[in-house]
């Protein structure tokens, strides 16, 4: 079975894919797996009648209407293929993306629809429903080493935020008179987010838009299993009351300075230890709804 990680254009989600690759090798060492970047002529006619190819695709849909004719070949290509599973990347938030999301959903037709966050349930109407995953019992995300010593010996002074700014993230991080923030746009590999971890305890979540119900899953559940902790805009109800026992804290964008202020004021080592080891061995079958899915095939 030869199975594609389409993943064009950009490193967002390279800890996710990545993440695939390692768990459906460790399920079946008979399983080729491997990121493309693209879909050329040896991916799509690698012994077709021998072996099946399923392509689990991560694309920004805007990519279609770029001037990148490459990703608009290659959606034409996976529009022909039988076996596919969509993974939605992007917030789906105005009617403008739904349309255009439903559009490029029904020239694909995916075997199955995956997201990031449950803030995009129900913004779609589509034959399948749209699932959140996010494997994070796997030992790919351990990017540090989580003991007592180590939480209380990491920077408390700089606060991480791992993002692109736009105008939106530039007015809530000027409202932060007191603290000390520290931007960081470009740090994909696991090698950089290892040096961070390791050495930074606070951490922002800012919307990339204001008021987006969507929870950032592929920033912050790596953080949250290397023991950071997290102030977080406001995101939809039910992933807020899911994760309100690890180290994540949820306020408005204008309150943010605050609770951060609090939490650095009586800074609790052995809570977030545990909450770190709670997240860590949380209940995830996420590989296994790909797994089910492979065995129909």
């Amino acid at each position: 079975m030869n199975i594609y990680i389409y993943d064009p254009e950009t490193a967002n989600h390279l800890f996710i894919t990545e993440i695939l690759v390692f768990e459906l090798k460790k399920q079946n060492s008979n399983y080729n797996v491997q990121i493309i970047k693209s879909i050329q002529q040896e991916n799509t006619n690698i012994q077709h009648t021998i072996y099946k190819n399923i392509y689990i695709i991560f694309l920004n849909l805007y990519f279609l209407h770029s001037t990148n004719n490459q990703v608009k070949d290659d959606f034409k290509k996976l529009c022909n293929e039988k076996y596919k599973i969509l993974y939605i990347t992007e917030p789906v938030q105005f009617e403008v993306e739904k349309k255009l999301y439903i559009n490029a959903i029904n020239q694909l037709k995916p075997n199955k629809i995956l997201t990031y966050s449950k803030g995009n349930y129900n913004k779609l109407n589509t034959y399948h429903k749209l699932i959140k995953f996010y494997p994070t019992n796997t030992s790919y995300l351990n990017f540090s080493s989580i003991y007592l010593n180590n939480l209380k010996e990491r920077n408390i002074d700089e606060i991480i935020f791992l993002c692109k700014l736009n105008e939106h993230r530039k007015q809530v991080i000027n409202k932060f008179i007191h603290s000390n923030i520290k931007i960081i746009e470009d740090c994909w590999t696991k090698k950089e987010w290892e040096n961070i971890l390791n050495n930074h305890l606070f951490y922002l979540n800012i919307h990339r838009r204001k008021d987006c119900p969507c929870l950032e899953t592929m920033r912050i559940y790596p953080i949250l299993y290397n023991g950071g902790v997290i102030i977080s805009s406001i995101v939809n109800q039910e992933e807020m009351k899911e994760l309100e026992k690890y180290n994540i804290y949820f306020c408005k964008e204008d309150e943010m300075e605050n609770r951060l202020l609090e939490l650095k004021q009586y800074i609790n080592y052995e809570n977030i230890l545990i909450r770190t080891n709670l997240f860590r061995n949380q209940k995830n079958e996420d590989m296994k709804l790909i797994y089910d899915y492979l065995l129909l095939l």
